[in-house]
């Protein structure tokens, strides 16, 4: 969970947030463009030569036929299903040895090793098409075994069927004994001692602590399932076509090609989730998956809305005539058919890249995203100790359509960080309200828990144009008052002012994108640059004017475009020139 919500202003502070203008400018509430990566991550190989086989050894020089499961232990070792070898691998030290399986029969034009069905010791056990792996705290691993319809054990060298049975697929709920599965594709570990496993044809099962097994999501195409390590334990499943999430109810975000008619889940995410395949949970609200039609490796934050293709094809063709092979920036990696993700106790994020015979490293992932004060009140990470902390506040402008490494609030600590200081920059975003609930949150929650050393109030006309007629008494009254009282804290305020998309559009533009739920968004209320200017500099609040910068920029005739052509959000450009300039800015408050 991210942060300890107080519950009567996280109330006051919802109930503003519904239904108002989210800074007069955002007409979505959705996900960003699936098409950008946005992370500076890097792809490396963890192990595999690409080469066909089961050779043990050094990382580099084994040999895997079609990794499709991963899991971490706790000791950093990785633990890999190797279905097409009929083998349960692991790779701990730099080195890849067998943990269970003994199929030597090769199937499939010889490319893949015929499975069967063997419990007892663990290199003579027989696994059939092993597609996904679990590592519990003891270190007993958990097997998939998918076309024996079976839950398998391994532990102190010793291979056991855990759960169902391989001549008898089905659907039965109840005690283990009798509980029967159909091509189960994925485990997860319960922390309270269970166990999830996707189970293709039947859905999501539980089998708890004392062994009872129960659906708990119903579906014909489950594929994999994760358990979040956040503080709720939330259960995401991947059933190809949806990203399901079991939080108390059930949440289905369904794939553009999925959705019916009247569908209400744009609402949720305007941006193709895809297809999800196998998937890893961060926390209660961000999920890692492989994609089954391009094998790319996705990244939803469900909190703020955000969608990435990772690494891998970008394209929506099934033909995954993308796929390749190369290591390097994630931009420009090449996977083919990733399977098996997880994301680990060490913020690795590994993937089964089973088209190209390796185990991948994705690292210099960068998670980082915006405080929306209508979900949560207080950030889920804090500063590192000694670091100057600026809380970045407004409306959708300061984190829309953005990661961290995409966002003003990276390129700002980047540009401050580059002149020797040490800062942590919080962005805050308000979502669909006014300017005086920014001053609500920074006076009953921000100011309290001395959140920050510095507050930039991120003010633009939208912001102001939702107070209507009385936008001068809001910042006349109440923005002094809220200075000397965060100020008396110890915490600086600075307002930063600049332009939106409209700004730019002159009169002989008729403003069409201010419509929302049939309503026009009024503009006779004297919000001018100089009205609005003047009115701020009355309050004698230290003010940046970025104006000037934002028309340098527009007027120079080789610019790139700051808004977006239809979202009038900042594009990634007008994010990065923001953030420098305010670093630029800001240099002389940051002590």
């Amino acid at each position: 969970m991210r942060g300890n919500p107080r519950s009567a202003l996280m109330c006051a502070l919802a109930a503003v947030c519904v239904g108002a203008l989210d800074g007069a400018a955002s007409s979505q509430t959705g996900l960003a463009n699936p098409t950008e990566t946005g992370f500076h991550a890097t792809v490396s190989t963890v192990a595999g030569s690409g080469s066909f086989g089961t050779i043990d050894g050094p990382a580099a020089q084994a040999s895997f036929v079609y990794p499709s499961g991963v899991a971490a232990g706790l000791d950093g070792a990785v633990y890999v299903a190797d279905a097409g070898a009929q083998r349960i691998r692991v790779i701990r030290g730099g080195r890849v040895s067998t943990v269970a399986g003994s199929s030597t029969i090769r199937a499939r034009a010889g490319l893949w090793y015929i499975g069967g069905f063997r419990d007892g010791p663990a290199l003579n056990a027989q696994f059939n098409d092993p597609t996904g792996v679990a590592v519990d705290a003891d270190g007993r691993i958990f097997v998939a075994d998918s076309d024996n319809h079976c839950v398998r054990l391994i532990d102190h060298g010793l291979v056991s069927t855990y759960a169902g049975s391989p001549e008898d697929r089905g659907s039965t709920d109840g005690p283990l004994a009798a509980a029967r599965f159909d091509r189960p594709m994925s485990v997860a570990i319960d922390p309270k001692g269970g166990l999830y496993v996707a189970d293709y044809g039947n859905g999501v099962r539980h089998i708890d602590a004392s062994g009872n097994v129960t659906t708990v999501i119903a579906t014909q195409t489950a594929t994999g399932v994760a358990v979040s390590p956040g503080a709720n334990h939330w259960v995401f499943a991947a059933d190809r076509d949806s990203l399901r999430i079991l939080r108390g109810g059930l949440v289905t975000i369904p794939s553009a090609g999925n959705r019916g008619p009247g569908s209400s889940s744009r609402t949720a995410m305007d941006a193709d989730i895809g297809h999800p395949f196998m998937i890893t949970a961060v926390d209660d609200e961000r999920v890692f998956f492989t994609d089954e039609q391009t094998g790319a490796v996705r990244y939803v934050d469900v909190y703020d809305g955000t969608v990435r293709v990772i690494a891998g094809p970008h394209d929506e063709d099934m033909s995954n005539d993308s796929a390749s092979f190369a290591d390097g920036p994630a931009a420009r990696a090449g996977l083919a058919d990733a399977a098996g993700v997880t994301f680990d106790n060490r913020g690795r994020l590994l993937v089964a890249d089973a088209g190209n015979r390796r185990v991948r490293l994705i690292s210099g992932l960068n998670m980082r995203s915006a405080l929306m004060p209508s979900v949560d009140l207080i950030p889920a990470e804090t500063a590192p100790r000694g670091r100057f902390r600026i809380a970045v506040i407004g409306s959708s402008i300061v984190w829309t359509n953005t990661i961290w490494d995409t966002s003003i609030e990276r390129a700002l600590e980047d540009g401050l960080n580059d002149t020797g200081r040490k800062v942590w920059v919080q962005p805050i975003r308000m979502q669909a309200t006014a300017l005086h609930d920014s001053y609500t949150y920074l006076d009953e929650v921000l100011l309290p828990t001395h959140g920050a050393d510095l507050v930039v109030l991120v003010l633009n006309d939208g912001m102001l144009q939702v107070e209507g007629p009385y936008w001068e008494d809001v910042i006349a009254t109440r923005l002094p008052a809220l200075n000397a009282r965060l100020h008396a804290g110890g915490i600086r305020l600075v307002v930063a002012f600049h332009p939106m998309a409209w700004d730019y559009l002159g009169a002989a533009f008729p403003r069409l994108d201010r419509y929302t739920a049939g309503h026009e968004f009024v503009l006779d209320y004297g919000l001018t640059y100089d009205h609005m200017l003047h009115a701020l500099r009355g309050t004698h609040v230290p003010m940046i004017d970025m104006w000037p910068e934002f028309e340098a920029w527009q007027r120079a005739p080789n610019h790139q475009p700051l808004y977006g052509t239809d979202d009038k959000h900042l594009t990634v450009a007008g994010r990065e020139m923001m953030g420098r300039a305010l670093a630029k800015d800001l240099s002389p408050y940051v002590k």
